[in-house]
């Protein structure tokens, strides 16, 4: 059975390498991306189960990707990971289709069991 495909925007380097070997190591397969301009020209991302960006990153705002996503047609699951505490940003969030916000600092177990919360069974 193929692995799901999780899309992985994250700007800082040792977190997207840390997050990316986590969700290795329980057997999700990663496309990770430190902009998300990256995501937008690849397209492979359509296959993808599940979206995990942060809500700053460098170029597009992680809220703005998903529009974009959703505009194109893509409809799974999302994960907004972001340092902003702000109920504006929770809701902007919320209206852009994220499933989850998760605050960063962040315990990697609590992101894991988002993602598996999310994921349909079997596509682990």
């Amino acid at each position: 059975m193929p692995h799901a495909v999780i899309l992985l925007v994250e700007s800082d380097t040792g977190l997207r390498r840390a997050l990316h070997l986590l969700f290795m190591a329980r057997g999700y397969s990663v496309k990770a991306y430190a902009e998300e301009t990256r995501l937008l020209a690849d397209p492979m991302r359509e296959e993808a189960a599940c979206l995990i960006a942060e809500h700053r990153p460098v170029h597009v705002d992680g809220i703005d990707l998903l529009r974009q996503l959703r505009a194109a047609g893509w409809q799974r699951p999302a994960i907004l990971t972001t340092a902003d505490h702000s109920a504006e940003t929770e809701l902007c969030a919320r209206g852009a289709g994220y499933a989850h916000i998760l605050h960063k600092p962040f315990a990697h177990h609590v992101l894991l069991g988002l993602v598996d919360g999310v994921l349909p069974l079997g596509l682990g």
